[in-house]
């Protein structure tokens, strides 16, 4: 059996449109379950669900705890496939994506993971600066282009597949739970993310391999709302304060004046990005913006950081 997995929150209209995009798909030759976690929504997310019951094999689990990663966690535990199948609620999938994992599962039984394209969809009409700068988004809108040679991933790859479009063994997925601390939750400073990546860095790291399929892609749906410089910083700030608490281990914490020559590089950075914008310089402006960001999310972290070990007290310190 197959378990396509999908997490949602207020996102009803977006859900809609994810499950018709599987309800009108090749169905695999094996049994199949699509699974919906509920997330916690206050819109019409259960009527959507219940809309679809009589054209998908649909169930559906309800995790209150905010947060990607509390919700996949509850799609593992929920999940009876003996391969979960990942996508998002604001993905579509295309005709023959469950039959080809199908395949390349048969095909690559050593495989505990795979993944496939991710081609984003820009809805209405973005910005000017996102035609010329599209390839600048493609992290922060999850997109993903497989035009490297097609080998095994490994420990030492560089890329790994995205939470939008990737399958995963039930045995292994179940050895490795997604951070609570990674992925999409409630954070006044930005957006966090890397939880697929996380567990897929671990069960290679456990020795598994995984393959690329180029014949199972999907389309990422980015609304309006996400088309603006607002969103990609958030996502910058995200970026930069994970990659800094990864680094950051007993005393090596940015002292008080570390924090301050930060902050001075981060006006330097929004001065350059204002410059930038007033002369219509795009790369430049959104080199700084981003550079900037990034930046701020490492201040955050050590920020985050120094209170915690404050609290700790001088005995523990």
């Amino acid at each position: 059996m197959l378990s396509v997995v999908v997490c949602t929150r207020d996102r009803a209209a977006s859900l809609a449109r994810t499950l018709e995009s599987l309800a009108v798909a090749t169905p695999p030759r094996g049994e199949l379950e699509v699974l919906v976690v509920d997330n916690g929504s206050e819109d019409e997310t259960q009527a959507v669900i219940e809309r679809f019951r009589e054209r998908l094999p649909l169930r559906s689990v309800l995790e209150p705890r905010a947060g990607v990663s509390h919700a996949r966690n509850a799609g593992v535990l929920a999940a009876r496939g003996e391969h979960l199948l990942w996508t998002d609620d604001d993905v579509t999938v295309c005709r023959e994506w469950i039959r080809t994992y199908e395949q390349a599962i048969e095909a690559h039984p050593h495989a505990a993971f795979f993944g496939g394209p991710i081609r984003l969809r820009l809805v209405g009409e973005p910005p000017r600066w996102m035609h010329t700068q599209l390839s600048f988004g493609a992290s922060p809108f999850a997109g993903l282009e497989i035009q490297m040679p097609i080998l095994p991933i490994d420990a030492i790859s560089r890329r790994f597949p995205f939470g939008a479009n990737m399958a995963i063994r039930a045995k292994e997925q179940r050895e490795h739970a997604f951070d609570a601390t990674l992925g999409r939750q409630p954070w006044r400073h930005g957006l966090l993310s890397g939880e697929e990546t996380d567990v897929l860095k671990r069960i290679a790291l456990a020795g598994a391999t995984g393959m690329w399929v180029p014949e199972a892609s999907v389309e990422h749906w980015i609304e309006p709302a996400r088309q603006n410089v607002a969103y990609l910083r958030r996502f910058y700030v995200g970026m930069g304060y994970l990659a800094a608490r990864r680094g950051i281990v007993k005393g090596r914490i940015a002292n008080e004046r570390a924090r301050r020559r930060l902050r001075n590089r981060i006006a330097w950075k929004q001065a350059l990005y204002v410059v930038g914008r007033a002369t219509g310089l795009t790369a430049w402006w959104l080199d700084s913006m981003r550079k900037g960001a990034l930046l701020r999310g490492r201040l955050l972290a050590h920020r985050d950081a120094a209170a915690e070990r404050e609290a700790l007290g001088p005995d523990v310190r």
